[in-house]
């Protein structure tokens, strides 16, 4: 629960920063509003998870280990981006989409 409220005021944050600090033409804004988009959306992921949660149940553990693995990677490189405007860090993002991509699999398949 702490870690998806958190994330979620993270989240919050990040976007104001992003509205102050990232220009409207500049162009890593998309990139930025994509990074904050997802971030929220996950964190929020990551509180349903945690309500859901019970010992015997893996598949919302490994749902949430996948969530947060996802905002670190996928939202952490695309704020990287484009704050520094160095591009090497979008290699990373690719990563974590999978793991949004599996963590939802999880939770939908239960494994």
């Amino acid at each position: 629960w702490r870690l998806g409220c958190t994330s979620c005021a993270f989240a919050v944050a990040m976007g104001a920063m992003g509205a102050h600090f990232v220009t409207p033409t500049d162009r890593f804004e998309k990139t930025f509003k994509t990074g904050s988009q997802y971030h929220f959306i996950h964190s929020i992921g990551l509180l349903f998870v945690s309500q859901a949660f019970q010992p015997q149940q893996t598949h919302l553990s490994r749902a949430g280990l996948l969530f947060t693995s996802g905002i670190i990677l996928f939202c952490g490189s695309l704020y990287t981006v484009a704050i520094t405007g160095d591009r090497s860090y979008g290699r990373l993002a690719p990563i974590g989409g999978m793991c949004f991509i599996v963590g939802w699999l999880c939770l939908a398949f239960k494994r």
